[in-house]
This record gives structure tokens, sequence and C-alpha cells, in this order.
């Protein structure tokens, strides 16, 4: 084997050199600036599918727009528990009379707390009436509750028999659930 030259002890050097340093830039700058590269390409999609999302919750408007459309309705929903029992009765009472529906008797009975969403402070409350009506006007009651009534209920059961044969009068037993606002007077 011969020996190096001196110019060539200095090219092997600074050869090996190179390699040590592109050695380190590979390992120490590279691929960490791979890593959090692909990082930041991963984040940039999860946001931009969010992104997608939204616009499309939005359906292209404003989002100022929807946000305060969205108020708008929750203020709306929330009206609808703004009611006491009173209000309760007194709504069920008179569209029964518009009805010319005859109330026996109309008596709340328990009002408890739904606890499955407590941040809602809304309490569930029975109403137990005895109605003596035609048939076509218990239809058209039953539906003004279902669809117009200003309170958010519930028809829990209902029982209905005839007052008897050839009688177009029925005797009716309705078991209502309202929803009705824990802030407003409880019984």
């Amino acid at each position: 084997m011969t020996k190096l030259t001196k110019g060539q002890r200095k090219i092997a050097f600074l050869s090996i050199a190179a390699l040590i340093f592109l050695l380190c830039f590979w390992v120490f700058v590279y691929l960490p600036q791979k890593n959090k590269l692909a990082s930041i390409k991963k984040e940039l999609l999860y946001i931009e599918t969010q992104i997608a999302q939204i616009n499309k919750m939005t359906g292209g408007k404003d989002l100022t727009e929807v946000a305060t459309g969205y108020s708008t309705q929750l203020r709306d929903a929330s009206a609808v528990f703004a009611f006491g029992e009173e209000e309760l009765i007194d709504n069920l009472s008179s569209e029964a009379k518009n009805l010319n529906i005859k109330i026996n008797s109309i008596k709340p009975l328990d009002r408890q707390a739904i606890k499955e969403r407590a941040d809602l402070n809304v309490d569930e409350a029975l109403v137990n009436m005895q109605l003596s009506c035609e048939f076509k006007d218990l239809a058209n009651y039953l539906e003004i509750i279902r669809d117009y009534f200003p309170i958010l209920v519930k028809i829990k059961t209902i029982d209905i028999k005839g007052a008897g044969e050839g009688q177009d009068i029925l005797d009716v037993n309705l078991m209502i659930s309202a929803y009705l606002s824990q802030a407003i007077n409880k019984r």
C-alpha cells in the first residue's frame, strides 16, 4: 500500500468531514424539520376539514349572520319553556272553550325537574283533564295542542269512552305532560 500524500490526506479528511457534516445535518436538521412539516400538514388538513364542515353548516352564509340566527332560534326555543302552570291551564282551557269542549275537571298533578339535562332549568308538569266533546272537536283540540300550542306539551295518555249508544258526545280522560320553566312559580 502506498502512503497518501499530504494533499490526498487533506482531501480524504475534508471528504470525511463533509460526510460527517451531511450526516449531522440529515439527523439533526432535515429529519426533525421533515417530521414537523408532516405534523403541520396533518393539522392543516384537520383545520381545512373543520372549515369545510362549518361552511356546509352555514350554507355559504356569513358566520356572524348564522350565529345571530342560531341565537335567535335559541331565544325563541327558550320562550316555549317560559310558562308556568297557570298559563298552561289557562291556555288548555281557552283552547278547549274555543272548540266547544266541556271541561269537567282539570288538575295539575306532579311537577319534577328534568334530570337528564340539568342545564335546561325545565320541569315536566303533568296535568289530568276530564273532557266531554264530539269526536271532531277532540281531533281539532289534539291537533292544536300538537302543532300550534304556545307551550311545549306531550300527550301521555288518552282514554276515550262513548257517553252512550246513539250519543255523539265522548268522555275523554287526557293526561298531558308540559315542559315549564323552573323560574316560574312552582305549585
